[in-house]
């Protein structure tokens, strides 16, 4: 049993110091003034038709949905150009809904504001996400308000909810009427760890206490037979 308790030792070491040092790289990267972009050439982003009640979303837009339940588009970014003034503008291959990803999409340009009080609902936005949308909302109208990389912005006859994915890029659209009835949302498909190094910090240390009480558990069998 010593060579296998040692060994055990070893590793919850070993991954406390991974979950330790992967702390201290996120608050390097938190500490920093400068905002980057997140998302990188090649990368491929699809977005699917969740939830939608047609008759609730014509009654307040005026106008019937152009897409159905489980429609999806599709982009993949080509290129990724750096501003002068630190922004960047993304170049990308875009698939509406109902078109064929077999044939070539329409190349469409998106500018990623450099400074978080020139968010306006971007699509793109810097990174890191959520210190991003916190300085941003310095600039905001009380219509708008933040829960975390959330964003929720209050209009005449429906509430938009905007949540972007840690990588900076837009994860899912909500509108929803007065009534609290989601006439449409748009989710991404991408989603991987949600929390990003946060989620993995967490899963490291949850195992090694897992591991921790399971060996302590084995032990205390031992004694007792």
């Amino acid at each position: 049993m010593e060579p296998n308790l040692k060994q055990f030792k070893h590793l919850s070491l070993l991954m406390l110091l991974i979950g330790l040092l992967m702390i201290n790289h996120v608050l390097a990267v938190q500490a920093q003034a400068t905002y980057r972009v997140g998302v990188n050439e090649g990368d491929v982003y699809i977005w699917e038709v969740k939830e939608l009640r047609k008759h609730e979303f014509s009654k307040v837009f005026g106008f019937e949905p152009f897409f159905s339940l489980g429609d999806q588009i599709r982009m993949k970014i080509e290129q990724i150009i750096e501003s002068t003034d630190g922004g960047y503008t993304i170049v990308a291959e875009f698939w509406d809904y109902g078109t064929d990803w077999n044939e070539k999409g329409e190349i469409k340009y998106y500018s990623v504001p450099s400074s978080p009080s020139e968010y306006e609902d971007n699509l793109f936005i810097l990174t890191p996400a959520n210190k991003f949308l916190e300085e941003a909302m310095k600039s905001l109208p009380n219509s708008y308000s933040l829960d975390d990389t959330t964003i929720t912005k209050l209009s005449v006859n429906f509430t938009k909810v905007l949540e972007y994915h840690s990588k900076g890029i837009l994860y899912s659209e909500t509108y929803i009427n007065d009534d609290g009835i989601v006439m449409v949302k748009v989710e991404g498909t991408f989603r991987i760890v949600p929390l990003g190094y946060s989620y993995i910090i967490f899963m490291l240390l949850s195992i090694v206490i897992v591991i921790m009480k399971i060996r302590k558990s084995n032990l205390i069998n031992i004694k007792k037979s």
